[in-house]
């Protein structure tokens, strides 16, 4: 009977998880992808940032978000690929809150959590691209005064 008790435990012990966050500068959401099934030190993920990209695909009772481009997740103990499928159902009542987020500047985070759900690992995925404003040019018919003329350097007195 001790025997199993521990079996049992030793498994809750062990255990890890992985998350994916994708928000924006207000708010964001959290999914679970994956368990684990030994400590966070033992897997390694090599992240593609130019192959990365979140998919948001609707259904009639689900939406799902797919990632999996770009992202390695391998067991370097075992030298295995862990078996992730690269995609999260999202509920109903979540997909609307995260197709505006997608819609927008978006950030993604995979977080590796251990056995009590601490993060142990932080890995971005997709940082948030602010892109300069666009300044225009002023119509040639318009009242603003032009740009400066090149003056020449004033003496210093």
């Amino acid at each position: 009977m001790a025997y199993l008790v521990y079996k049992r435990r030793q498994a809750e012990l062990i255990k890890s998880y992985l998350y994916i966050q994708i928000g924006n500068a207000t708010t964001y959401i959290q999914l679970p992808v994956l368990d684990l099934h030994c400590s966070t030190g033992c897997y390694t993920v090599d992240i593609d940032r130019t192959q990365t990209r979140f998919v948001l695909e609707d259904f009639r009772l689900y939406s799902t978000i797919s990632w999996k481009t770009g992202v390695n997740i391998m067991n370097h103990i075992l030298q295995m690929p862990a078996d992730h499928s690269g995609y999260k159902a999202v509920p109903l009542w979540t997909a609307k809150r995260l197709r505006s987020i997608l819609k927008g500047d978006h950030y993604g985070l995979l977080l590796l959590l251990n056995n009590r759900k601490k993060l142990v690992q932080l890995l971005l995925l997709k940082p948030i691209l602010r892109e300069p404003p666009v300044q225009l040019e002023p119509p040639a018919s318009s009242d603003f005064p032009g740009p400066p003329c090149a003056y020449p350097a004033l003496r210093k007195y």
